[in-house]
């Protein structure tokens, strides 16, 4: 077969391993030409309708509020609700994508990992692959841990209480209604997340021998830990927006920059802490087997006039080499992807806050 169109080894293994179409609570919108971002948006303007319909509404059988106070209201409340629709319908968007790619990911370490066709289709289907029921009780839990979220709201700080309703307006149940399902998809992208680090780890005891000249067959685990930090950086980003309602900006800035550095490091170690273990394992076997051939060769001072020098420097160059091999499977390309991306809550805050200033020069909002 003429190499040119021999097919690659990412396109063996898809054809040897697929993943059937209507398994799991996310297959109806994980079909092929399936738009999550595109569905997020038109999802995120529906919400939002009805929260602007339920202000305004409330406005009109409301004659107490002057011009200026309606106003001020319908853009205060709209604010939150788009804070709250935001971070629900980008992690919807994003519960598709870590799908695809987590279903990728064990693709193409296929090939790697030291299981007949059988037993690689077993795990993955029993394991691999988190239930229907899984989704559920995370979405419940979630949704359930949503009433301690309002303790985040940086209103607090000014002497706001979350659950007077009286002093809220027409518009917090509905606010409630949305925070519900913003813990939901929290809890069910964390619980995934974790889930999925977990099934690597798994996976990472039953590779084939490492080769450590060639770690490229590696670059699942990475990739699995680049996303994340992505993901979880972007909703820190949108949650963020919350110090638009507060006036203790510097604060809610430090509090949030803390928040995302911590878990997005922890999402970068997770999926590749069973592969550094392996990694670490085969470079003390690799050392000892060094360690032993130069002692077999004999002291150092003993070789300076020996045919055996050659050997010794190759063993000693091999020796540094193994030393060098890092445990974590990421380049420093792949550190630098992330450093920007833990910049993106930086560029959010700026342009929140320029917002924020054009909304009180044009319409008086402070």
């Amino acid at each position: 077969m003429d190499s040119a169109t021999a097919p690659s080894a990412k396109q063996t293994a898809t054809t040897a391993f697929t993943f059937p179409s209507s398994r799991g609570v996310l297959a109806p919108f994980d079909r092929p030409g399936f738009q999550p971002a595109v569905a997020a948006c038109g999802l995120f303007v529906v919400l939002n309708l009805i929260t602007g319909t339920i202000v305004y509404l409330s406005g009109i059988f409301d004659p107490a509020l002057s011009p200026e106070q309606w106003r001020h209201h319908f853009i205060e409340e709209l604010g939150v609700s788009a804070i709250l629709s935001a971070g629900f319908c980008y992690l919807l968007a994003v519960l598709i994508f870590q799908r695809r790619h987590y279903n990728q990911a064990l693709i193409d370490l296929r090939p790697s990992v030291d299981f007949s066709d059988d037993q690689f289709k077993k795990f993955v289907f029993s394991r691999a692959l988190p239930s229907r029921q899984f989704y559920w009780r995370a979405a419940l839990g979630g949704a359930a841990m949503s009433a301690l979220f309002v303790f985040i709201d940086p209103r607090i700080f000014d002497g706001f209480n979350p659950w007077d309703f009286s002093q809220q307006g027409p518009t917090a149940p509905w606010h409630r209604v949305l925070g519900a399902l913003m813990g939901a998809a929290v809890s069910v992208f964390l619980s995934v997340s974790i889930y999925v680090s977990v099934i690597l780890g798994i996976l990472a005891k039953q590779l084939k021998p490492l080769n450590l000249f060639d770690l490229g067959n590696l670059k699942p685990f990475a990739e699995q830990g680049t996303a994340s930090v992505l993901w979880i950086t972007g909703f820190t980003a949108i949650f963020a927006s919350f110090h638009l309602l507060s006036s203790r900006f510097f604060t809610m800035i430090l509090i949030f920059a803390v928040m995302n550095a911590v878990i997005c490091l922890g999402a970068l170690l997770a999926p590749v802490l069973g592969i550094a273990q392996r990694i670490q394992t085969r470079k003390e076997i690799e050392l000892a087997s060094v360690q032993s051939e130069l002692d077999r060769l004999g002291p150092a001072r003993s070789l300076a006039q020996s045919d055996r020098l050659g050997r010794t420097a190759e063993l000693l160059t091999y020796k540094t080499f193994i030393e060098s091999v890092s445990n974590y499977p990421y380049d420093s390309s792949t550190l630098g992807r992330v450093s920007l991306y833990l910049l993106v809550p930086l560029w959010s805050w700026a342009a929140s806050a320029l917002v924020e200033k054009i909304l009180d020069i044009s319409i008086g909002w402070s």
